[in-house]
């Protein structure tokens, strides 16, 4: 049934194929032209076309929705990681930083003055596909964070399981959409503990073909 749980179908696809492989896997093709569907084909075998992508349902232009399900793990996982590697030359965008803090939000840039202590981490970071012609903003597969050297914030777009009722990122227990995102493409990386003196905060974003993007920020930290 579509849409009763984090793991069965999404609304809004479309045409829609699901295969069902081994070991409980379930591979979806969605928004394909709906002329290109048999429904009446239950087999598959490797060199079979199962459709043309199209714009069918919620869709903002030609593409194709594909996931792959895990039902044995209860996990979404990150199909990139299943297919043959594509060209892939443009790395993720790292935008707008911000420390947030009770009522406090300060946008930071390179030579500003913070007080030290304990701050929420908040980034824009998102990836750009380069195969559709509209502007398409994909996450990441790795987001890491150092403070003054040392790694202090991570977080792995590897693949999302079921907890509760809701899907959180695999290696980054208890960040599910609702965590994670807080407008658009601004995420809360987590917390971190700002020094007093001389600080530099430094975002890593990298994609799954190794394309990776850095941002350095350096601020002077004082006491309230």
């Amino acid at each position: 049934e579509e849409g009763s749980g984090p793991l069965d179908l999404p609304t809004g696809l479309g045409n829609f194929l699901v295969v069902e492989h081994e070991r409980g896997i379930r591979s979806l093709y969605a928004h394909m032209r709906p002329d290109t569907l048999d429904p009446q084909k239950t087999d598959l075998v490797k060199s079979d076309v199962i459709g043309i992508i199209g714009e069918t349902g919620s869709s903002l232009g030609k593409h194709l929705h594909f996931e792959v399900v895990d039902r044995e793990f209860h996990q979404l996982v990150n199909p990139i990681r299943l297919l043959p590697a594509l060209t892939d030359t443009t790395a993720p965008s790292i935008g707008i930083v911000e420390l947030r803090r009770d009522t406090i939000t300060q946008r930071i840039e390179t030579g500003d003055r913070i007080i030290s202590g304990k701050w929420s981490l908040v980034l824009e970071v998102y990836d750009v596909s380069e195969y559709v012609s509209y502007f398409c903003p994909m996450a990441p597969y790795l987001v890491q964070v150092y403070l003054n050297g040392s790694k202090a914030l991570a977080y792995v777009y590897e693949s999302l399981e079921e907890h509760n009722g809701k899907l959180e990122l695999v290696q980054s227990e208890g960040q599910t959409f609702d965590t994670l995102y807080l407008d658009d493409w601004l995420s809360s990386a987590g917390d971190i503990t700002v020094p007093e003196g001389e600080v530099q905060i430094e975002e890593v974003a990298s994609d799954y073909s190794g394309n990776e993007s850095s941002r350095v920020i350096s601020l002077f930290s004082t006491r309230e």
